[in-house]
């Protein structure tokens, strides 16, 4: 996901630049595979990490965790979405830490946000 969202926002021929010593996470070493683009999504400011000091670089990503890259990705770190009173999906309580940003996510990635996962393009 890292190296999806730092191409996205950099263009496709972007590479991270080297690790160095240290990831800045307990559970991604030096030699992983995408350990460059772990660390500079985090010099970015588009994620801190799971918790603990740690990526949890092999866990699912939820689709609220997902709004919440995409966006900030596309905006800048510090994207903060408008509140919402409402998201349109009735899975999502207007309460629920990520609402605003599924629905800021909804209304402004593309018309085809409600389609299919398998259908929706991810534009940035």
């Amino acid at each position: 996901m890292a190296v999806f969202l730092l191409k996205g926002m950099q263009g496709s021929s972007y590479t991270a630049p080297a690790v160095g010593v240290s990831t800045g996470f307990g559970d991604v070493a030096t030699d992983y595979w995408a350990a460059a683009w772990i660390k500079q999504l985090a010099a970015e400011g588009i994620t801190g990490g799971c918790g603990g000091g740690n990526y949890c670089p092999d866990s699912t990503v939820t689709r609220a965790q997902m709004a919440v890259f995409l966006l900030k990705g596309k905006n800048g770190a510090s994207f903060a979405p408008p509140q919402c009173f409402s998201t349109g999906f009735t899975d999502v309580a207007a309460d629920y830490w990520a609402a605003a940003f599924i629905n800021n996510w909804s209304l402004t990635a593309s018309p085809a946000a409600a389609a299919p996962a398998s259908t929706v393009p991810i534009p940035m």
